[in-house]
């Protein structure tokens, strides 16, 4: 066997005694400490927005940053990774795993789930949250009322703008669109239930009449502002 070849049964017998597993905010908490190899997945800007202590960044959207950082990690060493609900980390646990790094613990649920915990996060935390009484006020602007919770680092909310926009513009004077941070809104989110971005809700007269979380086609968004 060539040395290609044994290269290669190596990288498959690592990847096979490799390990992942996805534990709760309290599991997650307990084991973090100085030497813990922590490792934030999400963009600069949701980093910069609210992070774990001592948690390292490495953007899995920017492939060669992300090989590059954990190129400095011990792989005979756990890591414990995470990311905004769930779905990046666990992508990155499965590159790590290929990588051959032996124990990787993911966050389930997130930073969501870590907030939601009443964890504390550090970083730019200290954005004004709207209260209840201001959303009350502000889905009670108009008779129709679009409430557009999104992000600006969220590849579905920059997919779903100019659909908006172009909506935004043809139902002017009929619907009215607010915007709502959900990056900064927590508590928010939380309230309203909005697992997901980009997350659209409508009122009438304060009321909810529709929502939807995730990507919606301009026609369909069309129709139901139609009705």
């Amino acid at each position: 066997m060539n040395f290609k070849n044994l290269l290669l049964v190596a990288t498959l017998f690592l990847a096979m005694n490799a390990h992942a597993q996805a534990v709760d905010p309290n599991t997650f908490e307990k084991v973090l400490n100085k030497e813990v190899q922590l490792l934030d997945v999400r963009t600069p800007e949701e980093f910069l927005q609210g992070h774990i202590a001592n948690a390292m960044l490495a953007n899995i959207h920017d492939d060669a940053e992300f090989e590059r950082r954990i190129q400095s990690l011990d792989k005979t060493k756990p890591v414990y990774v995470y990311c905004l609900a769930g779905g990046r980390s666990h992508n990155a646990a499965g590159i790590l795993q290929e990588k051959g790094f032996k124990e990787i613990v993911e966050l389930a649920g997130g930073v969501n789930a870590w907030r939601n915990a009443g964890k504390k996060l550090e970083g730019n935390t200290n954005v004004p949250q709207m209260t209840k009484a201001d959303y009350d006020k502000m889905i009670n602007a108009a008779p129709l009322v679009l409430v557009d919770f999104g992000a600006p680092w969220c590849p579905p909310c920059r997919k779903m703008n100019p659909i908006v926009a172009e909506l935004e513009k043809k139902f002017e004077g009929k619907v009215k669109f607010m915007r709502i941070d959900g990056g900064a809104q927590a508590g928010l989110m939380k309230t309203n239930k909005i697992e997901q971005m980009p997350g659209f809700v409508l009122y009438k007269n304060g009321k909810e009449i529709w929502r939807h979380l995730g990507e919606i086609s301009k026609e369909e968004f069309e129709k139901v502002l139609n009705k």
